[in-house]
């Protein structure tokens, strides 16, 4: 049946209007952002926890970084010898007593230390005046060839191949994007290909070549095939489903702005930790044992602090971007709610700190790593429900148990399909740089050099005769990786979004098909395409005869059983010219927007 004739059915004949039961999942069409429950005591207790390990971790940081008393030593451009910072001696020479030796034995007595940590070895040395260790001085050899001394100069001097390539990896992230709008069934079908073809590759190889029959190659192959065969349906749904997402993703563009913000805080945040962490080593004590230094105590008791909460803080962060898609494409899907605000996907960081139960935010986020699929649908849900997360959860499985299947085969596409992706476009762009900066320096390390010389050549490379060769190898595999790793971090970055669009329209289809509601803006765009993969065409909701739009959904009262004469709607025009509503009027789901004289409502395309 057509839109334009189901169209004729709707809000114009009110008195016939049916009312709707709520659903039996809790979840009515569109994201609730009013009156969302309300905190409890655990919550702020949850809450005040989560900033007390902020402002821990910032403290302690920062008494580590002001706790410094140890440093490296280096060596000049200019000459051989080691030299230490301003306000450091070098331990090995100035803080022993004359006759006495380093210990061998101790990888830091080569180090910086500050006067009063060599007061302090001083002290311990004159203590034990029997020790007898040989002394070691660093030496560093330097070529007469002119070469960039570390990275960050080799891109000084050839400034245009990161110009070039950083903005290149964004254009290409946005044609990415429109590919798997129009595009998603090549990119998932060759992806698919490309896993099998690997794994007949790397048998014929071990085959052929060592003349070793790795057989479980050949199964894996097999069973993905077979697998393909009988999910070939399912497999295409879910691309349409990616297709969809990409779709909204590209007519919200402050799910991936906000995103990118809650990104920004995250890698300020493993700075702050990176530093913190390097700081950590350069705080040391004498162990008057044998005068040799060691870490504080403790500094080592705040390392194991500190890796535990980058663990829980990194799935925080993580699960914050899947609350910013969730609002923001559940918005989109659902658009006019009550309340909603101008950038939905703003509220998505409020959401993701505030409304959610700190303590089952953690466990649902790592202690079911092996059912993450489904966590991400119970955070989905508490942005749509707007209670708990614990509570969420149980509504979200009650909405999505009989569509586990389709729910896991399309989690699963998405994110084999992005993965791959994310992967073949670091390594091509990675390589592209080796190459580039190879040209460059007019220097060939990709194509001459053996890839099992290359951590030799790190290691070792400075401490030889051919340090200039070295150096310019050194520059052109980290330039290499230093790209190859932002643009791995970019990609995977835009294919977490994007896996969390696809889980949240997902997740809207399921409230659309439970409250059998449509909307007419999503005839072409959605319904049409997903017919094509159904194997009942009316399993979309605007195909089921008893289905209704949306907008008369919204409208309709919440109740069992049909009312003897329907009120005026609220904000119709009879309500607009002094009429008055009665109170079983406002108890509608979602919001009730403006109706046209006619009786039609507004659409919101």
């Amino acid at each position: 049946m057509a839109i334009a004739e189901l169209n004729k059915q709707r809000i114009s004949n009110k008195n016939d209007m049916e009312p709707v039961s709520e659903p039996s999942h809790g979840f009515a069409p569109g994201v609730k952002w009013r009156n969302r429950s309300a905190l409890g005591p655990l919550d702020w207790i949850c809450i005040a926890l989560f900033w007390v390990c902020i402002l821990a971790q910032l403290i302690a940081g920062f008494v580590i970084i002001g706790s410094r008393n140890y440093a490296f030593p280096y060596v000049e451009s200019q000459g051989s010898n080691a030299v230490c910072p301003s306000g450091f001696v070098l331990a090995a020479e100035k803080c022993k007593l004359q006759g006495s030796r380093v210990n061998p034995f101790d990888p830091n007595a080569l180090g910086c230390v500050d006067s009063k940590l060599c007061d302090e070895l001083l002290r311990c040395h004159a203590s034990l005046r029997d020790s007898s260790l040989p002394f070691a001085v660093l030496q560093a050899e330097t070529g007469g060839e002119k070469t960039a001394n570390n990275l960050w100069e080799a891109f000084g001097d050839y400034w245009y191949i990161p110009t070039v390539i950083f903005p290149s990896m964004v254009v290409l992230g946005v044609f990415w994007l429109l590919a798997m709008q129009y595009l998603v069934k090549p990119l998932v079908w060759t992806t698919i290909t490309a896993g099998v073809a690997f794994l007949i590759g790397m048998w014929a190889y071990w085959y052929f070549v060592h003349e070793v029959n790795n057989w479980m190659l050949l199964v894996g192959a097999g069973i993905t095939i077979i697998a393909c065969i009988f999910l070939f349906r399912s497999i295409n749904r879910a691309c349409k489903v990616i297709s969809v997402a990409a779709y909204g993703l590209r007519k919200t563009p402050w799910v991936i702005i906000t995103s990118l913000m809650v990104k920004a805080i995250y890698v300020l945040y493993v700075v702050l930790w990176t530093i913190f962490m390097i700081r950590s080593a350069q705080a040391k004590s004498v162990k008057m044992s044998n005068c040799t230094l060691e870490d504080e105590k403790w500094i080592q008791v705040a390392r194991i602090i500190y890796g535990l909460l980058f663990w829980i803080f990194t799935y925080v962060f993580l699960n914050m971007k899947t609350v910013v898609c969730a609002a923001g494409i559940g918005a989109w899907y659902f658009p006019g709610g009550d309340g909603e605000p101008t950038i939905p996907a703003l509220r998505g960081p409020s959401m993701g700190l505030y409304d959610q139960l700190w303590g089952c935010h953690c466990f649902a986020s790592c202690c079911l790593g092996v059912l993450e699929m489904f966590s991400k649908f119970m955070l989905i849900g508490q942005v749509f429900s707007g209670k708990g997360l614990c509570g969420a959860g149980r509504k979200s499985f009650n909405l999505v148990k009989d569509r586990l299947g389709t729910a896991f085969i399309t989690d699963g596409v998405g994110h084999s399909m992005l993965s791959i992706c994310t992967y073949v476009f670091s390594l091509g762009i990675g390589i592209a740089a080796w190459v580039w900066l190879d040209e460059a320096q007019n220097y060939q390390t990709l194509t001459e050099l053996g890839w099992y010389l290359l951590i030799p050549v790190l290691l070792d490379g400075c401490n030889t005769v051919n340090q200039v060769h070295a150096q310019l190898a050194i520059n052109s595999v980290t330039g290499a990786l230093f790209i190859g790793s932002v643009c791995y971090s970019f990609f995977h970055f835009l294919a977490d979004v994007m896996l969390s669009c696809i889980d949240t329209v997902f997740f809207c289809f399921a409230i659309e098909a439970d409250a059998d509601v449509y909307q007419g803006r999503f005839e072409h765009s959605v319904y049409m395409v997903l017919k094509e993969d159904m194997t009942d065409g009316r399993e979309a909701p605007i195909y089921k005869g008893n289905a209704r739009p949306l907008e008369e959904y919204e409208m309709a009262p919440v109740g069992a059983s049909a009312q003897p004469s329907a009120t005026i709607p609220a904000y119709s025009p009879e309500f607009t010219h002094g009429g008055s509503t009665d109170p079983t009027a406002q108890a509608t789901i979602g919001y009730q927007g403006p109706v046209r004289p006619g009786g039609d409502r507004i659409s919101y395309v």
